[in-house]
């Protein structure tokens, strides 16, 4: 067998950026989401309404902080945060995640379950678009709610949680609102 057929092939680190070609950076990124990343929704219940916020985030061990700090370049968005032992990448700023994350999840989709709750973020940050500055209808914020219970596999919210959401729900609008499917599942 001739040995001449391997002198081209050169040896690299096991994980470096730097030996990864640009067009496949998006589906590099894509893949450490399906497996660290997050896509969030919080709320905070006020006496004119429910407010909603989004966030995606990344977190990696302080080993790989600076793949984090490579996700944060490519995306040019959101912030890094530091703990005693993870590097997080985030991005909570609505027009961002709007303009920037969840172009490049349509454009390089993650597979499995992560991309469900991916396009649930999506749908719910769709339905909050109108109303990004205003107090949302009590309909479209019982979809909301409905919708993240069902986001990630391992929350912890329960459905305790969830019928005393919906309760405070109802009295913050001042409606009755046994008329809506709020079967979370």
């Amino acid at each position: 067998m001739n040995n001449n057929n391997n002198k081209n092939i050169q040896t690299r680190p096991l994980f470096s950026l730097i030996h990864i070609n640009n067009n496949n950076y998006g589906w590099f990124f894509s893949g450490f989401t399906h497996a660290d990343g997050s896509f969030l929704i919080s709320y905070e219940i006020t006496k004119t309404g429910v407010s909603f916020a989004f966030k995606f985030s990344i977190s990696l061990g302080l080993a790989s902080s600076n793949l984090i700090y490579e996700i944060y370049n490519y995306f040019g968005c959101g912030a890094i945060q530091t703990t005693k032992t993870n590097c997080i990448f985030y991005v909570n700023n609505f027009f961002q995640i709007w303009h920037i994350i969840i172009p490049h999840f349509i454009k390089y989709p993650m597979f499995g379950y992560k991309f469900v709750s991916f396009l649930i973020f999506t749908y719910c940050m769709v339905l909050c678009f109108p109303y990004y500055d205003k107090v949302k209808p009590v309909n479209i914020v019982l979809e909301i709610v409905r919708l993240f219970y069902l986001m990630n596999e391992g929350t912890q919210r329960t459905i305790k949680e969830y019928e005393e959401f919906l309760k405070q729900i109802s009295k913050v609008y001042n409606t009755d609102i046994s008329n809506y499917n709020l079967i979370p599942y």
